[in-house]
């Protein structure tokens, strides 16, 4: 169920969604093809599902619906969602089942189609470059070995157990030391600079 004011919102969403991919470089792309199509494939004794948000009838385009309450910029959404929502190892995952299904095609790509939730909803394209899929399957390689190990010894390990100590970041040490200064005390401004090693 969704409310009346809600539904009336999604609907422009749409509406901004279609006309901004109709003007793209994957317009046309609704014409032919069908949206979350499961992708069921085996990996050693491990079964993978996955769903394509939308995927063409030739198999080129895995597209990849993702709201955001943030900004759509590809910059900003790479570097402030994309890894840390994991978006990166989910479209390495889909392309991992898409290529057990049917094979390598050098013309298969995934691709976000990132839309802000607030008017005007602008969108945005986003894929992985050829750095940032290696990185991606590599990840997805380790996931998936850690779980094959895991399904064998029924041993399910999580965190570590050693104490994990918390470092400061580089700008945390340079905000802590303009403070200190702005605070009137240059002793510690000194030995935050020290740590800092500037």
């Amino acid at each position: 169920p969704v409310l009346r004011h809600a539904m009336d919102e999604i609907r422009v969403m749409v509406e901004t969604a279609r006309g901004y991919v109709a003007h793209s470089e994957i317009a046309g792309i609704f014409d032919e093809g069908k949206p979350e199509q499961t992708l069921l494939w085996q990996e050693g004794d491990m079964f993978c599902k996955a769903r394509p948000d939308f995927l063409t009838d030739d198999r080129h385009i895995l597209l990849h619906l993702k709201t955001t309450q943030g900004s759509a910029e590809p910059d900003t959404f790479i570097r402030n969602q994309l890894v840390s929502m994991g978006y990166d190892v989910a479209a390495a995952f889909y392309d991992r089942g898409m290529q057990a299904l049917y094979g390598v095609d050098p013309a298969r790509r995934s691709c976000f189609l990132v839309q802000e939730t607030f008017p005007p909803y602008a969108c945005s394209l986003i894929g992985l470059s050829p750095g940032m899929q290696e990185i991606a399957e590599a990840k997805v390689s380790r996931a998936l070995a850690i779980w094959a190990e895991c399904l064998a010894s029924n041993r399910w390990p999580s965190y570590p157990t050693q104490i994990c100590w918390a470092e400061p970041r580089g700008w945390q040490i340079t905000q802590a030391a303009e403070n200190a200064l702005a605070w009137g005390d240059p002793e510690t401004y000194e030995r935050l600079m020290e740590i800092s090693g500037g």
